[in-house]
């Protein structure tokens, strides 16, 4: 089982950008009050830990939402939650050292929101996502074909998806949740989270491994 953090690019906004392609016209035109950038900053923000901070409690699975920023010549790609965030390259950078420093961990990265990216944008960010990984990207296989062991023999750490498509006050009642579900076939496999630190998160959904071992044992 995985545990999963989500926006998870979005501890750090800047509320001095433009207002993101994510967010209604309705928005783009109330946030040229800078009152209304302060109070979405408050919202855009869903995560307090860096990557490198989510990647050393446990975060092995990343929920990323991209965008271009208008007016902006070339084809640099940001973060993106209501605000803009740090630019993708830089993200990239700071996960591809902690793995070089840890060469059996395995991370995913689930690209799943586009805004404002034309077939260009999606070359750039596929190869930068190459230029960084190198050797440590996994190749093209069905997820039910990819076992540690395997990835471990092939010397790769990072899955690459990509895809079209009141937080704290519930984390208690959300941890007991996670704590009841089961890992496996026809079970639970991923869990994401907003605000990972505040509560035991990933070292619960690890823990939830320990039922696999004690089946097989069993068996």
């Amino acid at each position: 089982m995985l545990s999963c953090s989500h926006d998870s690019f979005s501890y750090w906004v800047d509320e001095k950008s433009p207002v993101g392609p994510d967010q209604a016209t309705a928005i783009k035109r109330l946030a040229k009050i800078s009152l209304v950038k302060k109070l979405m900053k408050k919202w855009s923000v869903t995560q307090n830990l860096t990557f490198k901070e989510q990647l050393e409690g446990g975060i092995r699975y990343f929920d990323l939402r991209v965008s271009s920023k208008p007016g902006e010549a070339g084809q640099e790609i940001y973060f993106i939650h209501g605000l803009f965030g740090i630019k993708v390259w830089d993200g990239l950078m700071e996960i591809n050292n902690f793995l070089k420093l840890h060469p059996k961990e395995v991370i995913f990265l689930d690209f799943n929101h586009f805004y404002a990216m034309d077939i260009n944008h999606h070359k750039y960010l596929v190869s930068k996502i190459q230029e960084v990984f190198e050797s440590r990207l996994c190749t093209k296989d069905c997820v039910e074909n990819v076992t540690l062991q395997k990835l471990w023999e092939k010397q790769q750490q990072q899955k690459f998806i990509e895809r079209p498509c009141d937080a704290v006050r519930n984390l208690p009642f959300i941890l007991n949740w996670v704590k009841s579900q089961k890992p496996g076939v026809m079970g639970v496999n991923i869990i994401t989270s907003d605000f990972v630190e505040l509560v035991d998160f990933a070292a619960s959904v690890i823990a939830l491994n320990n039922l696999l071992l004690e089946e097989n044992h069993a068996s």
